[in-house]
């Protein structure tokens, strides 16, 4: 795991990932498949652009709409403070 993730994944620990949660819903998919947002808090899996064969495993901290500043190492969203109690 990377150091952001350290204290929820441990060396070793095996994940299983659902690649279709937050895929746009299709035509025929949004009747099939349980297509939700990505909520602040949730733990996603993707590929590192420049580097395809990395995975990465991150938390969401931001959804689209938020502003995020860092100061001194402290996370702040939307001008206060940001709780992380997994942290």
């Amino acid at each position: 795991p990377t150091g952001s993730m350290e204290d929820t994944l441990l060396i070793g620990d095996h994940l299983l990932v659902d690649k279709l949660a937050y895929a746009p819903s299709g035509a025929l998919s949004r009747y099939l498949l349980p297509y939700t947002p990505v909520k602040r808090g949730d733990i996603i899996v993707f590929r590192y652009p420049v580097d395809v064969k990395q995975t990465f495993v991150k938390r969401v901290v931001g959804i689209p709409g938020d502003r995020l500043k860092i100061v001194a190492k402290q996370v702040f969203l939307n001008g206060r403070p940001l709780e992380e109690p997994y942290k």
